[in-house]
């Protein structure tokens, strides 16, 4: 049973060169893992969730399940020495996350399932 997911998924470059001197396939690589990653697992959290809850009778009477989508503070991204694919994919978490509360919502399912974003900022 999974009540709490804590969605980290993430990459960065072990390179720190500017985005114009970085491989192709680092960029390609660092965009897969961090945005369409957390996509994923989100994903795949809400489909584990729904399952539960139609097992469960669905009855709680606020969000049972939650989901926590690890991003980048814009402060954060101002602070780190990352590159630009790293930077710019765990902004678009932060991004993805309101859109997918609005999407719950949407949906009638933001009483069953909370999504937040946390974002530590510049993390040592």
């Amino acid at each position: 049973r999974v009540d709490l997911f804590l969605n980290n998924a993430g990459r960065a470059s072990s390179s720190r060169k500017p985005l114009w001197e970085l491989a192709p396939e680092d960029v390609e690589e660092t965009c897969k893992v961090n945005t369409a990653g957390s996509m994923l697992c989100s994903q795949a959290a809400i489909k584990l969730f729904l399952e539960q809850a139609k097992e469960d009778g669905g009855s709680a009477p606020g969000p049972a399940y939650h989901i926590f989508n690890f991003g980048f503070s814009v402060a954060g991204s101002q602070l780190s020495a990352s590159t630009v694919p790293h930077k710019s994919t765990k902004r678009g978490v932060a991004e993805m996350t309101g859109f997918l509360a609005a999407e719950l919502k949407k949906n009638g399912l933001d009483r069953l399932i909370g999504v937040h974003e946390c974002s530590p900022g510049l993390v040592l």
